[in-house]
């Protein structure tokens, strides 16, 4: 799969102009939709565990700022 990907955003970016950027965009609509809410919930795990670990090396939101 992440082959796929990669094969297709190598085709789609070296198309010129816009047509690159189209094909770049439904490259990404097809991957969500073929994936669907997995990569979404895996996305906002990631995010929840990378807020947690800022939190709590750096102290952010605590009043503690450096």
């Amino acid at each position: 799969m992440g082959l796929l990907l990669v094969l297709n955003l190598r085709s789609a970016t070296s198309l010129s102009g816009s047509g690159g950027l189209i094909a770049v965009h439904y490259t990404f609509l097809a991957l969500n939709l073929v994936l669907g809410a997995r990569v979404r919930v895996f996305a906002g795990k990631s995010q929840v565990l990378m807020a947690s670990i800022i939190h709590g090396a750096f102290g952010y939101g605590t009043g503690k700022e450096i």
